[in-house]
């Protein structure tokens, strides 16, 4: 069988369909991605655990999603009470969704913020990895370049708001950065 890289969308769509309780909601891209591109411990330590992770063999649902998952409305998980035993129902809904269930069913409002995780390093981030950027396509680049930027913002709006520029997030930005010149260098054919 030939080896076909998945899109972007389509590791989007399949990590949401596997995962909709962490992936969900308004951030939902922005949290699969840090899980992605700056996780330690994502189960990607090599060019050849990335090459099983993208094969598109070794995903399910990645054509379709919800709507109500990436649309970025509230979304609720739903606790109820039955014959004294409480539990909580394995599915998000929407608002109009919940309006329906009745005095039993108590609607909780995800949590949908999304903040990075603090290790802007290299030898945490997936891009940085020894023959990683020489394997993505141009449009996994690009949304590379997105999400650092992505990043990047997130933490400059924290930081100016805190007014606390310490050693480690001037650090971090950088190597945000030189990340993003880096993966636009590759883009444009400059890096190898």
């Amino acid at each position: 069988m030939t080896y076909q890289m998945i899109t972007p969308k389509q590791y989007v769509y399949s990590s949401i369909n596997k995962y909709s309780s962490l992936y969900s909601g308004k951030n939902y891209k922005l949290k699969i991605y840090d899980h992605l591109f700056n996780v330690i411990g994502n189960g990607i330590s090599d060019i050849n655990d990335l090459k099983f992770t993208f094969n598109i063999i070794n995903h399910k649902n990645y054509d379709f999603v919800p709507e109500k998952y990436i649309s970025g409305e509230d979304l609720y998980y739903v606790r109820y009470e039955l014959n004294g035993k409480i539990g909580t129902l394995n599915e998000y809904f929407t608002k109009d969704e919940v309006s329906i269930f009745g005095p039993r069913f108590t609607p909780r409002l995800v949590n949908t913020d999304w903040s990075t995780y603090p290790n802007f390093r290299k030898e945490y981030s997936l891009i940085w990895k020894d023959g990683v950027i020489d394997f993505l396509t141009n449009e996994w680049k690009r949304e590379c370049v997105w999400f650092y930027n992505q990043c990047f913002y997130k933490i400059v709006n924290r930081k100016m708001v805190d007014q606390d520029m310490t050693n480690q997030t001037i650090s971090s930005l950088t190597f945000i950065q030189e990340t993003i010149n880096m993966v636009n260098e590759s883009i444009k054919g400059k890096v190898s």
